[in-house]
């Protein structure tokens, strides 16, 4: 009976995280993106694919014949890695700066330092 009681105790206490964790989630989209839905609308969308799943909400339209065969007929595409990265390449400043991130590591090294204290090589945690 005793781990029935903490089972359920564990599940109760995983669930209200992954509930904050969803909220969380919604409000820093509506921060982030200025999506107007907000937490109201990540419920509706959970929802709305809970049903899907379940069988009750709108399902996928189902393809045709000509379609299929229009997919499966497609000629592949023949490239080389060289030609697809050329292809995609922006000349703009890169989605991650190496000069930001060597400051924040050599930062954050620096605060280790400061934090945790020096023991010999010889030393055992």
């Amino acid at each position: 009976m005793q781990q029935i009681i903490g089972f359920s105790a564990w599940l109760l206490v995983a669930l209200v995280a992954a509930a904050l964790v969803m909220v969380a989630a919604g409000f820093a989209t509506t921060e982030r993106f200025d999506s107007g839905r907000g937490v109201a609308g990540m419920f509706s969308d959970f929802k709305a694919a809970w049903a899907s799943l379940r069988g009750r909400g709108p399902q996928t339209p189902d393809l045709g014949a000509d379609e299929i065969a229009r997919i499966v007929d497609a000629p592949p595409v023949e490239t080389t890695m060289t030609d697809l990265f050329q292809a995609n390449l922006e000349d703009g400043a890169g989605y991650v700066q190496a000069e930001e991130i060597t400051a924040r590591l050599e930062k954050a090294a620096d605060v280790v330092r400061t934090t945790v204290p020096q023991r010999g090589p010889r030393s055992r945690v």
